[in-house]
């Protein structure tokens, strides 16, 4: 239990540190309620959180309130990105 909350802390460090240092959108494909997403926008990055599942992302913007957070209902499969990310 003990090596799975390290792995997880070491997890969302890392994402923190690659997020702070190439500034740009964020987006979490696959986000269900939110968790990860909220959880990375705490810090003041600006997230976007994508599922296919309305049910899963009902909850999310009620948890986000405050936070740089925008959700999207879409299949991460067939999304047709106007913008493209390097």
């Amino acid at each position: 239990m003990i090596l799975n909350l390290v792995a997880r802390l070491i997890n969302t460090i890392s994402i923190l540190i690659i997020a702070r240092l190439n500034p740009g959108e964020v987006w979490e494909l696959a986000c269900g309620t939110g968790l990860t997403t909220i959880h990375l926008s705490k810090p003041g990055i600006h997230i976007t959180g994508l599922d296919i599942s309305s049910s899963m992302l009902e909850y999310a913007p009620v948890k986000a309130q405050g936070l740089p957070v925008d959700f999207i209902e879409a299949d991460a499969r067939t999304l047709d990105f106007e913008k493209r990310f390097p």
